[in-house]
């Protein structure tokens, strides 16, 4: 009888055959609209195909921040956005994507 490990092992009749290979996975992450500096906290909007998506990261914390996975604008700029997906004992980690955040100052 076959079984399979939360590990990601294949056993037949307690015999060891192989690893299971594992799956890839991408994220899917749109440009992002430009915003003016005193704009709302807003979700970056990347998705993986096949787990919730993703840890964000911002290059620049003087113009964005990550709050609660939410992009915070503090000053006016860009900065670029990194989405991350980990990968564990199924998938492999998903190759990062980036992309360019614009903040502009507001009408006084």
């Amino acid at each position: 009888m076959y079984s399979y490990t939360s590990t990601g092992e294949w056993w037949y009749d307690d015999i060891y055959i192989g690893d299971v290979p594992k799956e890839d996975q991408t994220i899917t992450f749109p440009a992002l609209a430009a915003k003016t500096y005193g704009d709302a906290d807003y979700a970056p909007g990347a998705t993986a195909l096949v787990r919730t998506c993703c840890g964000h990261s911002s290059s620049n914390s003087n113009v964005a921040t990550i709050v609660s996975n939410q992009i915070h604008i503090t000053g006016a700029g860009t900065a670029t956005i990194y989405a991350d997906q980990a990968g564990d004992a199924t998938y492999n980690a998903a190759p990062q994507v980036s992309r360019t955040l614009t903040v502009n100052w507001g009408r006084g």
